[in-house]
């Protein structure tokens, strides 16, 4: 018996089917929740174990010490609580003399006084005084500020020429400083404890200005170079 060989059958190609996508059930979601909400926690710690980012500062400023005499406070008398509450210093000048001054004691001041400071190459003088009243002082005041600082004429015969040569016809060292420069003019307030209790004016020259002022009762007149004398009413403390 003959076996009969048959032909293969041709087969229609078969389609893929596409994989469904698995839709995420309601479990699968709070997993997913719970898997962000783990990762934006420990991102959170990061950012927050970050060091802050420190403003830069500013050196801070340089302060330079305040100068102290060189030399010695002469002994002066310091009977009277006016005598006591003047300096013996200040900044790097010392008194270097103190007498009474006569021409104000006769015009009423019920203590007067000149004192001389030193820093051992520069002098500066104060004029100072007491007054029974405030509106004497003030009028000691007016008559004192019409005493005028020397004159640049004065000022200049007094430094000598400026071109390396004494007013004697002999050598001497050049001028550095122009004698007839103006000083910057203070006019301002006097206050203690905030309230106004005087005036004060700052004028004059490079080689001699005066800082004049009242406090009260008192009434001071301070005069020396342009270059220290308004650091030195900054300094005195009355």
């Amino acid at each position: 018996m003959s076996t009969m060989l048959r032909e293969p059958q041709e087969t229609a190609p078969r389609r893929r089917r596409r994989p469904r996508r698995r839709r995420l059930g309601r479990a699968g979601w709070i997993v997913m929740a719970v898997v962000l909400g783990i990762a934006a926690a420990g991102t959170a710690v990061v950012l927050g174990n970050r060091a802050p980012v420190e403003a830069v500062e500013p050196p801070p400023p340089v302060v330079l010490p305040v100068p102290t005499p060189t030399v010695q406070a002469a002994e002066r008398e310091k009977v009277t609580a006016f005598q006591l509450s003047l300096p013996d210093e200040v900044l790097a000048f010392a008194v270097a003399g103190q007498v009474e001054d006569g021409e104000l004691l006769d015009a009423g001041a019920t203590e007067a006084y000149v004192l001389t400071y030193s820093d051992g190459a520069l002098e500066v003088t104060l004029r100072t005084s007491q007054w029974p009243s405030v509106e004497e002082a003030l009028d000691a005041r007016t008559r004192l500020e019409a005493a005028a600082v020397p004159s640049l004429a004065a000022l200049a015969e007094a430094a000598g020429p400026a071109d390396g040569t004494a007013s004697d016809g002999g050598e001497a060292d050049a001028v550095t400083v122009d004698p007839g420069a103006p000083v910057d003019v203070r006019e301002e307030p006097v206050l203690v404890g905030g309230a106004e209790v005087g005036r004060l004016v700052i004028s004059g020259r490079a080689l001699e200005a005066r800082a004049l002022w009242t406090n009260g009762a008192t009434v001071l007149e301070l005069r020396g170079p342009g270059a220290v004398v308004p650091a030195l009413y900054d300094a005195f403390g009355m």
